[in-house]
């Protein structure tokens, strides 16, 4: 499977900073899976660090997918 751009060039693009990057192949295309800490706010006033993942293709740069953690929809930004 080709890498036709560098998990810097996708990071830049998606105008992140990714704390751990895993370049893997999924459904014959490379995908990079990168974690994000991002502060958020639960219940509005209690700050703390949240993790999410993003999947972005190797080949644009574009978002596949995000996965965030279960209690998400307690925060806010």
């Amino acid at each position: 499977v080709d890498v036709k751009m560098a998990a810097s060039e996708v990071a830049e693009k998606l105008k992140i900073v990714p704390k751990t990057i895993e370049l893997r192949e999924e459904d014959d295309k490379a995908v990079y899976n990168m974690t994000i800490e991002e502060r958020r706010k639960l219940f509005g006033f209690i700050p703390f660090n949240s993790q999410k993942t993003i999947t972005a293709d190797a080949d644009n740069g574009n978002t596949l997918s995000e996965k965030l953690p279960w209690y998400n929809f307690l925060t806010t930004k």
